[in-house]
Order: C-alpha cells, then sequence, then structure tokens
C-alpha cells in the first residue's frame, strides 16, 4: 500500500487551499482518500515475488522518484541472488534472472536516481558499488574516498573500494571485519 498521509483538520484544510496549496499536502491527502476509496474491500495479496516488482515498475509512469527506487533496487538485488551461495555453500540457482543488457540498464538507471538525489553516506556507497560492478572503477574510487565518515560507512566504503582496485565486477559479501 502507499505510505498513508497525515490526516488534516478543516482549520488546515481551510488555510491550505486559502494560500493555495503550496506543498502540495492538501493534493497528496486528497490523492491518498481517493485511492483508499477505490481499492474498496481489496485482500491481502501474501508475498510479494520478482515478476510482482517487474510488473509494478513497468507501471510506474506517475510513481515517486523513492518508490521507483525502491521497486529498483529490489530487482538488482533479487538478480543478484543467482551470485550468491547459501550456508551449505551451494549456489542459489532457482533465482530470477534478466538479459545481461537489461540487468545493465537497471543498475545504469538506479545510478542516475541516486546522483539526482542526496548524496548521503549511504547512497554514495550505493554508487560506489553499482559503479564497480559496472565495471567504472575509477568512477567508483572517487565516489567511494568522498563518503564521509560516520563509524559505519567508511568501512563498507574501503571494502568496495579495495574491490575496485583490483578490476572486481562480481557480487561480494561485505563480511564484517576480523579484528
Amino acid at each position: 500500500m502507499p505510505k498513508a498521509e497525515r490526516p488534516i483538520g478543516r482549520l488546515t484544510r481551510a488555510w491550505l487551499r486559502w494560500r493555495g496549496d503550496p506543498g502540495g499536502q492538501l493534493r497528496a491527502y486528497e490523492e491518498w482518500t481517493e485511492t483508499m476509496r477505490s481499492w474498496g474491500q481489496a485482500q491481502y495479496v501474501g508475498r510479494v515475488n520478482f515478476d510482482d516488482v517487474v510488473y509494478v515498475l513497468s507501471r510506474s509512469k506517475g510513481v515517486d522518484r523513492n518508490r521507483v527506487l525502491w521497486l529498483r533496487n529490489r530487482i538488482w538485488w533479487c538478480l543478484n541472488d543467482r551470485y550468491r551461495t547459501r550456508s551449505d555453500g551451494s549456489r542459489v540457482l532457482d533465482g530470477p534472472s534478466w538479459p545481461a543488457a537489461a540487468e545493465r540498464s537497471n543498475m545504469e538507471v538506479i545510478l542516475d536516481m541516486l546522483r539526482d538525489g542526496e548524496q548521503h553516506p549511504r547512497s554514495m556507497i550505493q554508487q560506489g558499488e553499482l559503479l564497480r560492478l559496472l565495471g567504472r572503477f575509477d568512477e567508483a574510487i572517487a565516489v567511494l574516498r568522498a563518503v564521509p565518515a560516520d563509524g559505519h560507512s567508511e568501512g563498507r566504503a574501503v571494502k568496495i573500494e579495495a574491490l575496485s582496485r583490483k578490476g572486481d565486477t562480481e557480487v561480494r559479501e561485505l563480511s564484517p571485519p576480523t579484528w
């Protein structure tokens, strides 16, 4: 379900209408209310799978940036499952797959979306990881070296930077330090 908008009282609603709804708060609330009314008695659908996410993404025109980014990240992470191993050492073979060009395109779109958004350590690390996986090592190193220290992020950035320096484009687990 879409995130619920905060309820707007009568006075606030009147004030927003009088001001022309400058932040779109009233419009967002009315859209939410209409959506919930149109969904009526929708039932729980259970677990969402890879094909569900792809289906929603293909019909995401007009969906806000954060939700599209969420969908694209889920696709990227699900596609990475086939490169992972289980706790017993066996490969995860039953994961979804896409043509290499479509997978690469999805990663490029995520990268562009992250670059257009706020630059905080988490998004910078994700940019560095995407650049590394795409084989753009110099760019990855530059982004990762710019990650500000916050007691957590710089460790991840250093690990991904080391993989970039080696020219490694494989999906890797960033295991915790062993010290």
